[in-house]
């Protein structure tokens, strides 16, 4: 990914969420190496190599997403462990499973939704479409639930970057509830 100096690191399975969440700050996305099993090619659970290459890899190659996934891990580092879990949520919300509005239409980018056939059909009938509000509470996530019940909707990846930004300076004040 040399057009936006991301790196793939192999991984055996998967990290702590500080740990990945690190990495993305200084650009390394840590990638599975194992493939779904073959009686479910539409959906797995766990990230895969069908995921992994067809998911994220194309998207860190454009700049906008690549700078938001990188302020995730960004807005990470040196935070504490109520900040990480939310910080997770917010990455399985976007960069997992997140959707975005171009003009009229609100098209897939999470790597969950593009690396799944199934997924992607799920999305198209769909449940719910909320907007992107990192100072929301996020509902729980889970990849062992099957498809997702909702969907967070962004206006833009730099709207979305912003709002992280915005984020990771209300952690510095100790009356917000997700301060340092």
């Amino acid at each position: 990914m040399s057009r936006t100096g991301w790196q793939i690191r192999p991984v055996a399975g998967l990290l702590h969420p500080r740990d990945f969440l690190a990495g993305l700050a200084f650009k390394y996305f840590h990638s599975t190496q194992y493939l779904r099993h073959h009686s479910q090619p539409s959906y797995t659970p766990e990230p895969d190599l069908v995921h992994e290459c067809l998911g994220h890899m194309p998207m860190l190659a454009n700049q906008e997403y690549a700078d938001l996934v990188q302020a995730i891990g960004e807005v990470s580092l040196g935070a504490n462990e109520k900040m990480i879990w939310h910080l997770t949520k917010v990455y399985w919300y976007t960069v997992e499973f997140g959707l975005i509005r171009e003009e009229d239409k609100v098209k897939a980018f999470g790597a969950g939704v593009l690396s799944s056939y199934g997924e992607l059909q799920h999305m198209a009938r769909i449940p719910e479409l909320l907007p992107f509000d990192p100072f929301q509470k996020l509902p729980k996530m889970s990849y062992k639930d099957g498809y997702q019940k909702a969907y967070y909707v962004l206006n833009s990846f730099e709207d979305a970057e912003q709002k992280l930004r915005e984020l990771a300076r209300a952690m510095k004040d100790p009356l917000h509830p997700f301060s340092l």
